[in-house]
């Protein structure tokens, strides 16, 4: 039987696209004022960031409130809720990687991976070392791309220099 409705092969393809975009991903780093010692205990406390994070108004673990990889951390800021799931937690290496939440989110982010390291930097001190990933659900421009790199690095800048001020004040 043949239709009476040409299909558009091409309609089709769109409709049914499975079609993956490459991640982006990009750098930061933050001195710390602190030896890893001193400093990874306050960073590595998943559900405590809020108390050192100033944009942050509340921060906890939901569910069981144990910290620990596959955990959800609800955080607010600015009226704004949004989820925080723990995917990497190594206490030998200083690594804490999570994967924020979408929803609602960016309209054009499947998804959103922050992986930070903690490393020593030789004078009793230590740097942390960001790499944001970025997981585009549709074609973006390089101009959205880069406003998006530019406030990733922003934030998270001023997110962990708020950790360093904060263990500088525990001294």
């Amino acid at each position: 039987m043949i239709s009476k409705f040409p299909i558009r092969s091409h309609l089709i393809k769109r409709f049914f696209s499975t079609q993956r975009f490459p991640d982006v991903s990009w750098n930061f780093q933050v001195d710390i004022a602190s030896p890893v010692e001193k400093a990874w205990p306050v960073l590595s406390d998943f559900g405590g960031c809020g108390k050192w994070g100033p944009p942050l108004s509340s921060t906890h673990i939901i569910g069981d409130g144990i910290d620990k990889v596959g955990c959800i951390r609800r955080s607010s800021s600015a009226g704004v809720q949004y989820d925080e799931k723990q995917l990497e937690k190594d206490q030998t290496n200083h690594v804490l990687k999570y994967a924020i939440s979408m929803e609602p989110g960016i309209p054009f982010v499947e998804a959103l991976v922050n992986r930070i390291q903690l490393v020593p930097d030789g004078n009793g001190k230590s740097k942390l070392n960001g790499t944001v990933t970025l997981t585009p659900k549709a074609e973006v421009s390089q101009e959205v791309l880069e406003k998006t790199k530019d406030s990733s690095i922003k934030i998270n800048t001023m997110m962990f220099k708020s950790l360093d001020t904060f263990l500088q004040k525990q001294k």
